[in-house]
């Protein structure tokens, strides 16, 4: 049942297909010793949405005030936590992931009487991983007490920058200050917590920090996702947050120092970006060092609508550089610029720039001129000393796989790395708090097969790490070399936890010549809604009876079922693999 009254707290929750996992954040919520609050989940068009509201019944038959609103069009997570803020009742607000959940049971009733205690517009609390002795470090909190010009400050020069909106509570009046300005910057599809972070800090007057946790976060690794939100959402700030804060800089906050951050980290995450493009980029520069032609010109690298992004190459004689570039006649400073000596171009008597121009979502023409003179522009063979957007955005040019990806599959080819891993077999577990199948398995596997090549994958800031290893577990690291090199060559991928750092989809299809390997889930009991993803990923799946194979058998169409192997977790039913 819906309150009538307002609620001392809102807990926002944007959701887009996680209806598997969103029951274990509401039970969260549910057992919270805070009871005066409600929950607003914001259904972003997901594919389940039936279920959602299924999932919202039983939960108010509960007892928990949920309430679900569902977007007739996608809005994205940025859009959809505002949707959630303008529907709120709450005196005091705050953000979950669905994905997520609370660090215990009274970590909303202690936020939020510290707050309230304090007098603070914002509160600001640290969050834990799953198996890890440490609040995460890019989430701690900035101090005890700021107040004025300060927080922002702060803010803007922590290392990292605490970023998420999971693990702020906020008042209203804040909020309410900060809404009209949140709902500027429509391009921010991902990453979108920079955004609305780096308003609440600038506005907020009375800062509390606190260190005892009260989120629980699960790692996503979404690298793809996060690049080009980054990129997105720090044109976003540059463009429509600094000359807001700007105008409004006072009271010791430090807006310079805020822009001059965003700038490098845009710098780093274009340069990272040119990276993709570095074959065509070598094109170029080969044909260019073979022409007979040598005058000063510029390529049109890359077209990226996502982004709103031109990439450009600038080729001339040594010293030159196309100063100005003009969008629609008016000119267009690069958001990075890098002048690079590459190869097989000699840097005394060639020059090599390439910059990134932003375009507006109205994009005519793009002209380049050094001082008054115009330069010829050279797009999919077309030359002309005006290219018409239409003509661009019509065949953009997608990105390549990474430079330093492709140098990970050359390394992975060298001998002594296909004799130290080729036909190993990888488990994986829960990642990075193991105890599951995988590391059960692993022990049963050293002791009856310990002549055969096995190795562990676990995050090597995890607290099993030095339990394992003075176990004689042979560890890889995900983030690592190491693991990529063996999750290349193994014969058998064996994973307990179907997660996105085991299976990897994005290296499954960059590298789809040099996997020989096949998959094995290792099931005991559990949810097996998360893993429909994986579902053309696995080869086989050993289960602990013939019931729960049936089960997986709906979800996963070769299911292996013969010759009983024991293991410690108990006995399953699987080829002998």
């Amino acid at each position: 049942m819906v309150q009538d009254t307002m609620p001392l707290l809102s807990l926002i929750i944007p959701h887009r297909n996680h209806a598997g996992v969103l029951p274990r954040l509401l039970d969260s919520i549910l057992a919270q010793s805070l009871k005066d609050l409600e929950v607003i989940i914001v259904d972003d068009c997901s594919d389940e949405g039936e279920r959602c509201e299924d999932i919202a019944a039983a939960y108010r038959a509960k007892g928990l005030p949920v309430r679900l609103i569902a977007n007739e069009t996608r809005q994205y997570t940025k859009n959809s936590r505002l949707i959630g803020v303008e529907a709120s009742r709450g005196q005091i607000i705050g953000f979950a992931d669905a994905d997520d959940e609370l660090w215990d049971t009274e970590a909303l009733e202690y936020h939020v009487r510290l707050l309230r205690e304090k007098d603070a517009d914002i509160l600001h609390f640290a969050a834990m991983r799953p198996g890890y002795a440490l609040p995460c470090e890019r989430q701690q909190a900035l101090a005890g007490q700021l107040r004025g010009g300060r927080i922002f400050s702060a803010y803007a020069t922590a290392k990292p920058l605490p970023s998420a909106l999971w693990n702020k509570l906020c008042r209203r009046s804040l909020w309410d200050a900060v809404l009209p300005q949140a709902k500027q910057g429509e391009g921010i599809l991902f990453s979108e917590d920079r955004y609305l972070t780096s308003l609440l800090f600038f506005h907020a007057e009375h800062y509390v920090g606190s260190w005892r946790p009260g989120y629980h976060y699960r790692h996503k690794d979404r690298k793809r996702h996060k690049r080009a939100g980054r990129i997105a959402t720090q044109l976003q700030i540059l463009q429509i947050l600094v000359p807001y804060f700007t105008q409004r800089a006072g009271d010791g906050r430090d807006v310079e120092a805020y822009a001059s951050r965003i700038r490098r980290e845009l710098n780093r995450e274009l340069g990272k970006y040119t990276a993709l493009y570095a074959n065509h980029l070598c094109d170029i520069l080969q044909a260019y060092a073979d022409s007979e032609d040598q005058r000063a010109h510029v390529h049109v690298l890359a077209v990226d609508r996502i982004r709103s992004l031109l990439g450009v190459l600038f080729l001339g004689p040594a010293g030159a550089y196309a100063q100005r570039f003009f969008i629609d006649n008016e000119p267009s400073a690069p958001v990075f610029h890098k002048c690079f000596p590459l190869a097989p171009l000699n840097p005394d008597s060639a020059s090599v720039h390439i910059a990134w121009l932003a375009y507006p979502a109205a994009f005519g023409s793009l002209e380049a001129r050094i001082g008054e003179t115009p330069l010829p522009l050279v797009h999919d063979g077309a030359v002309a000393f005006r290219l018409q957007a239409e003509d661009m955005l019509a065949s953009p040019r997608k990105p390549e796989r990474p430079f330093f990806q492709a140098c990970a599959a050359l390394l992975a080819r060298l001998p002594w790395i296909r004799r130290r891993f080729s036909n190993c077999w990888l488990l994986a577990d829960s990642d990075p708090r193991p105890d599951g199948n995988a590391e059960h398995l692993y022990r049963w596997l050293m002791r009856t097969h310990p002549d055969r090549k096995i190795f562990f994958a676990l995050n090597k800031n995890s607290a099993a790490w030095a339990r394992l290893e003075q176990e004689g577990f042979r560890l890889l690291d995900p983030e690592k070399l190491g693991y990529f090199f063996a999750w290349i060559h193994c014969s058998w991928l064996l994973a307990s936890a179907m997660a996105e750092y085991a299976v990897r989809p994005g290296w499954r299809a960059q590298y789809r010549d040099m996997i020989r390997h096949r998959v094995c889930f290792l099931r005991r009991g559990g949810e097996i809604d998360q893993l429909d993803s994986c579902e053309t990923l696995v080869d086989m799946v050993v289960t602990d009876s013939l019931r729960d194979g049936e089960n997986c058998r709906r979800v996963f169409d070769a299911l292996c079922t013969g010759e009983q192997v024991a293991v410690d977790a108990g006995t399953v039913y699987g080829a002998r693999i």
